[in-house]
């Protein structure tokens, strides 16, 4: 959500006037501090505050908005609807709620209501977070709720193929170290590679739970293709990886429109995902891939076999991938969609 945030504000301000386009953020956080050093974002202000409910985010932000004749406000999140509420309140803001993740919990009782009833536009970045959205938050009459998917920058990248590797079909996964991206069933699965006697090797991109971490390292250890699996921690250069890379298996347990699936779709590798939440949606929109039933670790090692056996033909058909992704993923068209809402 946070580096969401960072991405939307560079777009916007290509677009607009870089000067009256501000990037808001809690003191302290990873935004404050990223803003802290990024030349490229010129206008931010931090607010500090404790609670999600907090008089210092209410006045602050509403002496901000005031000050500066702030008239859209575009929020990514839910936890400080409260405050924000109140911050707003008699002032004609255009108040946009982006929705980046898949919420469980209904807020259509009477006090949410009243708290989302100054929301404008609702942004889901996907078509299953639009059905979330429809039924988890209270909507009136003059509430909208838009589709816009998000955007990336895609670089040019050759793709390298089965022959190129020396025979050793390269897998990667990326995504935060936690239990619902599924690295653990990623790394279990390969066993019917090792079975197959299918050369291979599995990276694992991301940083994050380090308990979680230390369980896939022991998990690991006791399998006859430890040497096969490599960490590789956390990086700002995904796309250098991708683009060495065969197959993006990808087991998560829900998203709301994993960026790293597109990026992979982007370098046209092959990607392997279950069937939940936003991934028959995005494969939906052209895409090739495999979408295997959700949960099912057996027709899932199945179809990396398959995968891997028929590697070539596998990225021939993703190669079209690459060009679909630049047009439905386009910065572009993400920003004329937010401009169609903004006032």
């Amino acid at each position: 959500m946070e580096i969401d945030s960072i991405r939307l504000y560079n777009k916007l301000k290509h677009i607009y006037d870089k000067n009256n386009i501000w990037l808001i953020c809690k003191d302290g956080t990873f935004i404050h501090d990223r803003a802290s050093h990024d030349k490229e974002i010129f206008k931010w202000c931090s607010i500090k505050f404790r609670s999600m409910f907090s008089f210092s985010l209410i006045f602050k932000l509403r002496d901000f908005i005031k000050k500066n004749n702030i008239n859209n406000l575009i929020f990514f999140g839910a936890s400080e609807m409260r405050s924000i509420y109140f911050a707003i309140l008699g002032l004609n803001v255009n108040l946009i709620v982006r929705h980046g993740t898949t919420k469980s919990h209904a807020k259509k009782d009477i006090f949410h209501r009243l708290i989302y009833s100054k929301v404008s536009h609702y942004v889901g970045i996907s078509k299953h977070l639009v059905n979330n959205i429809n039924e988890v938050f209270p909507l009136t009459n003059k509430t909208k709720v838009n589709l816009i998917y998000s955007s990336l920058k895609f670089p040019n990248l050759s793709i390298r193929t089965i022959k190129e590797q020396n025979g050793v079909v390269n897998i990667i996964h990326v995504g935060r170290l936690t239990k619902g991206k599924g690295q653990d069933v990623a790394i279990r699965v390969c066993s019917a590679l090792y079975d197959a006697g299918i050369a291979f090797k599995q990276v694992i991109v991301g940083s994050g739970d380090e308990k979680y971490k230390e369980m896939l390292v022991n998990m690991l250890a006791l399998l006859p293709y430890k040497d096969s699996v490599v960490f590789h921690g956390y990086t700002e250069d995904v796309f250098h990886i991708l683009g060495s890379s065969d197959v993006f298996l990808f087991p998560s347990a829900g998203e709301g429109l994993p960026n790293a699936l597109i990026e992979a779709l982007s370098c046209g590798l092959v990607c392997i995902v279950y069937s939940n939440t936003v991934f028959p949606e995005i494969f939906d929109l052209g895409f090739y891939g495999h979408v295997i039933e959700n949960g099912n670790e057996h027709l899932l090692s199945k179809a990396l076999v398959s995968v891997c056996k028929n590697i070539d033909r596998e990225i021939e058909s993703a190669k079209n991938n690459i060009d679909l992704a630049g047009r439905i993923f386009s910065e572009d068209r993400e920003v004329a969609e937010y401009d169609k809402i903004l006032i």
